[in-house]
């Protein structure tokens, strides 16, 4: 390795090696101090030239920066990584995005449930009701039927083959003829006028068969106790009702079918024949 030349650092006068004072000017000598490499490139600035200082500026910051961005292999001693950024010094770091906002949705959900909900309720109480109508009871045996000034209930239908009326020796028993009997129906009547005197006949009264044959009563019997008779009774009523039984002359063969009862001003009433 060649030995750097020595110089006397006052007057520049070159030097031996064994000297140590100059000879010209009688200065120290003084070993200058060399500057070691560093990890970074060295370089020399001329002193004379600005753009030479300016590149080594910028050659240092370049460095800098390379290292910056660079990854380490993880050491497995603690340390902690930090994560790179993108643009080298000085980069700003993009703002994260936010995800949707849970809690404003739901919120947003239960809104429409509870207004949706609310409209239907309202709507459902607005709708106007109809009320259900009783419905009018079909006429029958047991069914009270209004008409006029009266009211009317068949009690009762039933076949007799021998009728009696009169009192003591004027009794009469009336018997119907060969292949007929009588049809009995017993009535509850109330005049809603209240009258104290009632007349009852016969001819009031009458039955339609299902083949449209109208048959007019035979025999009227008011309260039973003073038998049947063939003509009008007048009767005197303290409370508007009358208990009474009417028998009307049917052929035999018409047991068991559907007649209807014709009553004044009265809904005809149906009613089998037993």
């Amino acid at each position: 390795m060649n030995t750097p030349m020595r110089v006397c650092s006052q007057c520049q006068t070159p030097l031996a090696a064994s000297e140590s004072v100059c000879r010209n000017c009688g200065a120290s000598y003084v070993e200058p101090i060399t500057t070691a490499m560093t990890e970074l490139t060295a370089f020399v600035a001329d002193r004379s030239s600005p753009e030479s200082i300016q590149g080594a500026v910028s050659l240092s910051f370049d460095e800098i920066s390379s290292k910056q961005n660079t990854v380490d292999e993880p050491t497995g001693q603690g340390e902690v990584l930090l994560p790179l950024v993108p643009g080298g010094v000085g980069a700003q770091v993009p703002p994260r995005r936010k995800g949707p906002n849970v809690g404003l949705i739901v919120g947003a959900l239960l809104l429409i449930v509870v207004l949706v909900g609310s409209g239907l309720f309202f709507l459902v109480k607005a709708r106007v009701i109809t009320p259900t109508a009783t419905p009018t009871a079909t006429p029958g045996i047991g069914v009270p039927v209004v008409g006029g000034k009266w009211q009317l209930t068949v009690e009762k239908v039933h076949q007799e083959t021998q009728l009696s009326g009169g009192f003591g020796i004027n009794t009469t028993t009336y018997t119907s003829n060969s292949g007929f009997t009588f049809l009995v129906v017993d009535i509850k009547l109330r005049e809603l006028d209240s009258p104290q005197v009632v007349l009852v006949s016969t001819d009031m009264y009458a039955i339609i068969s299902q083949d449209g044959t109208v048959t007019t009563a035979a025999l009227i019997n008011i309260n039973t106790f003073a038998g049947y008779s063939p003509g009008g009774i007048i009767t005197t009523v303290s409370n508007g009702e009358l208990n009474l039984s009417v028998a009307f002359v049917i052929p035999q063969g018409s047991i068991g079918q559907v007649f209807k009862l014709r009553f004044q001003q009265l809904p005809l009433i149906p009613f089998s024949a037993k």
